[in-house]
């Protein structure tokens, strides 16, 4: 059984206890809930990767730009050179 340390006015130094069952079960939710939010964060940026990718191909085949001019493009940054009045 998995433990927890509770330090509170009777034990100002902190005794090891049992979880409960309900603690235990939440713990165990509270694992798959975060597995399956990184999961979709995963998804989301292999998705955003294959999409830019795909941008990218297209932009250099398409309308044939070069890679400097596809950084300048996507450049998202908020570098010196983009001030408000070159934006």
């Amino acid at each position: 059984m998995t433990k927890k340390y509770i330090v509170n006015p009777e034990n100002p130094n902190g005794i090891l206890v049992d979880l409960t069952v309900e603690e235990e079960n939440q713990i165990i939710l509270d694992q798959a809930s975060a597995q399956e939010e990184k999961d979709l964060v995963d998804a989301e940026k292999a998705k955003y990767k294959a999409d830019r990718d795909s941008l990218v191909a297209k932009l250099k085949d398409v309308v044939n730009l070069s890679e400097d001019e596809i950084n300048v493009l996507l450049d998202n940054t908020n570098s010196s050179i983009f001030t408000q009045e070159n934006k």
